[in-house]
This record gives C-alpha cells, sequence and structure tokens, in this order.
C-alpha cells in the first residue's frame, strides 16, 4: 500500500512571507484609516466632511483593486510600476489639497 506524504504548506518559505505581508497589510490599511478619521475629527474639527474624506482616501485602493491584476497581466512591470506610482501621488496631492481646503 502507498503512503502519500504532504508537507505542511507553514514550511513553504514563500507562503509564510506572502502571508506575514498580508497580515502587515491588512494592519497598516487599518492604522491609516484609524489616523485618519483621528486627524479629520480632532484637528481639523470637521467631523462633518469625515465621510467624504474617507471616501477620497478609499477610492483609489478600490479602483486598484477592481483593476489591478488585469493591468499587472496586461503591461510590462516597469510600466505598471510607473503607472501605480503616478496615480498614488497624483491621489495624495489630491487628497492633501482637499484637507488643507
Amino acid at each position: 500500500m502507498e503512503q502519500n506524504y504532504t508537507k505542511s504548506l507553514f514550511r513553504n518559505r514563500t507562503f509564510v512571507l506572502l502571508l506575514f505581508a498580508g497580515f502587515f497589510t491588512i494592519a497598516s490599511y487599518s492604522m491609516f484609516i484609524t489616523t485618519t478619521t483621528w486627524y479629520v475629527v480632532t484637528d481639523l474639527g470637521s467631523a462633518s466632511n469625515l465621510g467624504v474624506i474617507l471616501i477620497a482616501a478609499t477610492l483609489p485602493r478600490l479602483i486598484m483593486m477592481v483593476f489591478g491584476g488585469v493591468l499587472a497581466d496586461t503591461f510590462k512591470k516597469n510600466n505598471g510600476y510607473v503607472l501605480d506610482q503616478s496615480s498614488t501621488s497624483h491621489y495624495s496631492s489630491n487628497y492633501l489639497l482637499f484637507c488643507c481646503l
């Protein structure tokens, strides 16, 4: 009788690193939302605009989540990186301008 021995998935170094990267990503995004909310309410004193500011901060992430995989498969990696950095800087500058007004 033949026995199948399988290796544990947690012994795969790539999987473990990707798992930890996912945990850190979730934690950092949660900290970002918390600190943004805190800043808007306490320093800006603009609780009424909190929803608009959080939508402006979250919209680029939603767009990249929907279309990011298709764009990554379509374009070369260098072009995708440039597109990602330029869109991030564009939305970040708009976010900063909106918060300062």
